[in-house]
């Protein structure tokens, strides 16, 4: 283990103190006419030059105080200040440092703080750092607290990281040190993650100084638990490469390394980027520059991506499948974004004199940031929308809207027309069910326009029901149109059996109207089937016969012979009548002609099929 000066100075590293020693923020004023380059370069030059010289004696510091201390000297008592420095007071507590708002001077307490210290004073400080007020840097102070912890074990830094709440920042910071002094154990522990931890800790090491080689074993070994069969199966669906999410963090590390230059023009700087051999790291580096040129020129920006000939396909894999889409309508979108969000007037103007197809894709994002800027601007332009993109407009405007002014929202909402509330329901749905209550939002579902009423209705006692399935059956109960309540059951009852079908058999059989309750005891007998058939057929065995019981059991042939073929039998014997018997030979006839071979059964149950061999 180093010494105090080394583990200073790899907290340094870990944090990037020795290359940003003091965080200078330019904050830009968020409106239309917020640029002014030439100035800002004027005002940064003279700062820039302070720092240089800060960060040499930083550099200094840290070899001043690692000079003649031992590495046994890692658990010792907190040490003298350094000559010259401002001394801690003699019972410096986090709470206190905490309040300094400078960030070399707070992380530069921490670090006097915590040296020496040990992992139950670490996990101590952690724990006293959670109860801080978020104001008071307590994420930022986490961090610093993690370097020490991870120079003493980064494995446990890591579980403790886990435990609770994490930040992306901890993890990086837990990484960058931890690969500091076993890349290797770093780099096998991350591979391991879950896909958002695993996320951060990649991108920290695969930002390592290291030679392209070694960072590419490094990707390859993050990736050593990804599903390549299911990467190369889409390559062999849309034919082009798929990158591993490592290998993309890879690119993109490579990517900045060939960014723009401080004296080169966005367009020079766009055409070596699009000359780049490297598929993945052309498209990254691109879309990069193109959006960074959209700060100052957007219409030529996009212009040049227009002219990009290329057909490279950006591909996005998620756990559930995958999507592509033209780099080239990616990037554009990119920009319009970038340029709606500096400029959102300038770029609505732009918009409105685009043909339809080129308008599209573009519509929600600059509506979108225009309400952001000016509610009322965006609402009187809605009419300067096409048709055919006006609803698309309308739910940019409502969704940002909903999270601003509720009220303001369900008036607008009431405004529209019944082609731009269709499928936009949701957004003042969540927005009242989250900041107003669950009456409140019923009331409103049940006061829409009556073409959209039953399922707004239904929508809200389903979104209700997921949080709160007590109080949404109580909602349900209190509707006093027919068509409303039966609405809202046939979106619960699957839920409801779910959760216990006992207890929703219990409720749909004394459901009110009563020429309901034979189409919800049938699902919830078919969902009980695919979770628990054994119990699910004893409940029917159970029942009275008729017509709801042999549609149920009807139902539940499927799930119930490919789980227990015997039992899926006796089933079919208690089903009395000719229609559902020929719905239910159908899987029982399946199963014993293709997966458990039986000629004498499949002969039984091909009797009860139709003559077309079709559905019943």
């Amino acid at each position: 283990m180093a010494g105090n000066g080394r583990w200073l100075h790899r907290w340094c590293y870990a944090r990037g103190e020795l290359r940003r020693t003091v965080a200078v923020e330019v904050v830009f004023h968020r409106g239309p006419r917020r640029r002014n380059i030439a100035r800002s370069r004027l005002f940064l030059a003279p700062i820039v030059g302070a720092l240089v010289v800060v960060a040499g004696v930083v550099v200094w510091w840290a070899g001043q105080w690692g000079s003649g201390i031992s590495p046994a000297s890692l658990e010792r008592p907190v040490g003298e200040p350094l000559a010259g420095q401002t001394p801690l007071p003699a019972k410096a507590t986090l709470a206190g440092i905490a309040g300094i708002a400078d960030d070399f001077s707070r992380n530069a307490a921490i670090y006097r703080l915590a040296d020496g210290a040990s992992r139950k004073q670490i996990e101590d400080w952690l724990a006293e750092a959670e109860t801080l007020p978020p104001s008071l840097y307590r994420y930022d102070i986490a961090r610093v607290l993690y370097i020490r912890f991870a120079v003493l074990d980064p494995e446990a830094a890591l579980d403790h990281a886990l435990w609770g709440a994490t930040k992306p920042v901890w993890l990086e910071a837990i990484f960058r040190t931890w690969a500091q002094v076993d890349p290797h154990a770093a780099t096998d522990r991350a591979a391991k993650l879950d896909s958002s931890a695993k996320a951060a800790a990649s991108r920290t090491l695969l930002q390592l100084g290291l030679p392209f080689d070694e960072l590419r074993s490094v990707a390859e070994r993050l990736d050593a638990a990804e599903d390549h069969d299911r990467y190369r199966g889409i390559e062999r669906i849309i034919g082009v490469a798929v990158p591993t999410p490592s290998m993309r963090l890879l690119a993109a590390a490579q990517a900045t390394k060939l960014g723009r230059r401080d004296d080169e023009s966005h367009a020079d700087a766009w055409y070596r980027a699009i000359a780049v051999e490297d598929d993945l790291v052309r498209q990254i580096l691109a879309e990069r520059i193109a959006i960074d040129w959209a700060s100052e020129g957007p219409i030529d920006a996009l212009a040049a991506v227009k002219a990009w000939p290329t057909n490279d396909l950006h591909v996005t894999v998620r756990s559930n499948g995958f999507s592509t889409r033209l780099i080239r309508q990616r990037i554009r979108s990119q920009i319009v974004w970038k340029w709606a969000d500096d400029e959102p007037l300038e770029a609505f103007a732009w918009l409105m004199a685009q043909n339809v197809p080129e308008m599209r894709g573009h519509v929600e994002a600059v509506m979108s940031r225009l309400t952001q800027y000016a509610p009322e601007e965006a609402i009187a332009r809605l009419g300067d929308v096409p048709d055919s993109q006006r609803p698309s407009a309308a739910y940019a405007v409502l969704g940002v809207l909903a999270g601003r002014d509720i009220d303001q929202a369900m008036s607008f909402f009431a405004s529209l027309d019944i082609s731009s509330k269709v499928n936009r329901t949701h957004v003042l749905r969540r927005a009242l069910l989250a900041n107003r209550s669950a009456k409140q939002a019923l009331d409103w579902a049940v006061a829409v326009d009556p073409r959209i009423r039953a399922d707004e209705v239904a929508a809200v006692i389903r979104d209700l029901h997921k949080k709160d399935h007590t109080e949404a059956l109580r909602l349900l109960e209190s509707l006093d149109e027919p068509s409303l309540r039966i609405a809202a059951a046939d979106e619960v009852v699957r839920d409801e059996a779910r959760r216990d079908a006992q207890e929703s058999l219990a409720w749909v059989r004394n459901f009110e109207p009563e020429a309901a309750r034979s189409n919800l005891i049938v699902k919830v007998f078919d969902t009980w089937a695919a979770r628990d058939p054994a119990a699910a057929c004893r409940e029917l065995f159970d029942m009275r016969g008729g017509p709801v019981r042999d549609q149920a059991a009807a139902t539940m042939m499927p799930d119930v012979v490919s789980r227990d073929a015997p039992l899926a039998e006796r089933l079919f014997d208690a089903i009395e009548s000719p229609h559902q018997q020929a719905r239910a030979a159908q899987p029982l006839h399946r199963h014993f002609s293709d997966i458990e071979p039986d000629h004498r059964k499949a002969e039984r149950y091909g009797k009860y099929l139709p003559d077309d061999g079709g559905d019943a």
